[in-house]
């Protein structure tokens, strides 16, 4: 089993120019949240702020899958930055 004191480290995700994205957690999540959305863009933020609010028993992460033709994915992708969870 991982727990936070033996996880390895893992190195920061970037795009091709270098810039980071994001970093990869360094605790693998035992819980994955899968989030179905389809022009969801008004109410992603709301259920990013739930979700963490109800599961603190483990660590976790919230996986969107996606087909939008709003700005459903610039809202996930803003929002990634605002969470201590990986999303």
């Amino acid at each position: 089993m991982i727990n936070e004191s033996n996880a390895p480290a893992a190195p920061p995700v970037s795009q091709s120019n270098g810039t980071p994205v994001s970093t990869v957690p360094t605790v693998t999540p035992s819980i994955s949240i899968i989030v179905p959305t389809r022009n969801e863009s008004e109410n992603v933020v709301a259920l990013l702020d739930r979700v963490g609010k109800a599961v603190t028993s483990a660590p976790f992460e919230v996986v969107f899958v996606d087909d939008s033709t709003d700005a459903t994915v610039a809202k996930i992708e803003a929002a990634k930055a605002n969470y201590p969870f990986p999303i």
